[in-house]
């Protein structure tokens, strides 16, 4: 988090729109063209390793995609389609300025806590009751109190805080997760690249992916199953139209090139996705949850990550 006058202005504004580019590249660029504190890094080969020529044997499985590693096949596909496209893969800023959300909520009568009974729930089912028709008083919660920040693409940001402080509340509002009512009024700015919240509310549930704390999946349905099911339902079986038509700004090596390579990609992204992250050991395993057991704690969370990013 930084301060108000610590974030800058600049105008943020991509000229082309590829946010359903599969996630490759981890040297995103900044939206103002550079990279950023990556030049004043020192660039090792295991930060940026060099991309391998790809050849038809190796768009015919997942493992052969993967090759080596996950970092040399990433380095490899951008730069397959980076060279399609004419132009860097552009990543995505976030900026929010003066963050206010509040709730009004019943004002209780007594500040003491009570242990819930049966008589006191019938007490205050009672008295709803009795005040339905009238304006039962409110008092106003703060939430998030002009929160200012800016998340950069291409890095990992930790966002740290005592419990209760608005952390989970903070990362629903920007991915357009949290449940809003009549007794809720959110204020201030939020902008990705430079575009109101306003403008892109249907395109962020391609853009934003928010894990919740609770993993919630179908019990019975393996990890492969699971990451197989959301990526059919969300990604489809074939690439988006505007997809390839971006393609073809280049020349047509490139653009048979670069087609082939996101067919490809596109096709096994489950499988790829259970290697990337570790579960290849438990795929045909189910997922369980409380009732009926499955992977374990920290594989199920990695499920739950692992569906947000397929779909």
């Amino acid at each position: 988090m930084t301060g108000a006058h610590d974030v800058p202005d600049e105008p943020l504004a991509p000229k082309v729109s590829t946010y359903r580019l599969p996630r490759f590249n981890s040297r995103r660029l900044t939206p103002n063209g550079s990279f950023g504190d990556y030049d004043r890094l020192p660039r090792t080969a295991s930060m940026f390793p060099e991309p391998r020529q790809l050849t038809t044997d190796d768009l015919v499985s997942a493992d052969a995609l993967l090759g080596d590693d996950v970092f040399t096949m990433n380095a490899t596909l951008s730069t397959v389609i980076e060279n399609a496209l004419g132009r860097p893969m552009p990543g995505l800023e976030v900026r929010f300025r003066n963050l206010e959300l509040s709730a009004e909520v019943p004002q209780l009568k007594s500040g003491r806590l009570e242990v819930p009974t049966l008589w006191t729930n019938a007490q205050h089912a009672l008295g709803r009751l009795c005040l339905s028709k009238a304006k039962r008083p409110t008092v106003e919660k703060k939430i998030l109190r002009g929160v200012t920040g800016v998340f950069k693409p291409g890095r990992i940001t930790l966002v740290l805080g005592q419990p209760g402080s608005g952390k989970s509340s903070l990362m629903k509002v920007l991915a357009n997760r949290f449940h809003m009512a009549k007794n809720i009024s959110l204020d201030g700015d939020i902008e990705y690249n430079g575009k109101e919240r306003s403008m892109v509310l249907d395109m962020l549930p391609r853009d934003v992916a928010y894990v919740n704390q609770i993993d919630g999946h179908y019990p019975r349905m393996t990890v492969q199953e699971t990451f197989e099911f959301a990526h059919r339902c969300c990604a489809g079986k074939e690439l988006e139209p505007w997809v390839v038509d971006a393609l073809k700004s280049s020349s047509p090596e490139r653009e048979e090139l670069a087609l082939k390579v996101m067919t490809a990609h596109h096709k096994f992204t489950p499988d790829l996705m259970v290697k990337k992250l570790g579960l290849d050991n438990c795929k045909h395993t189910i997922v369980g949850n409380a009732m009926l057991r499955g992977v374990s704690g920290g594989e199920r969370k990695r499920v739950t990550t692992g569906e947000m990013l397929v779909s």
